[in-house]
């Protein structure tokens, strides 16, 4: 099954736990929490990276 990492950022805005969200989604791991976390910071901060240099 697939999941999008929009769909763990929204339960995680929603105020579930990991726990609660790995209770939920048993077909996720901690791991694939975790690197959904780094996506997003990963994916945000080259967004903000490249908007800056733009500015430029």
């Amino acid at each position: 099954m697939r999941i999008r990492v929009s769909d763990v950022l929204d339960l995680f805005a929603a105020g579930l736990t990991a726990e609660d969200i790995l209770e939920e989604m048993p077909d996720l791991e901690a791991d694939d929490l975790k690197a959904s976390l780094l996506y997003a910071s990963r994916k945000l901060t080259t967004q903000a990276n490249t908007s800056w240099q733009q500015k430029l």
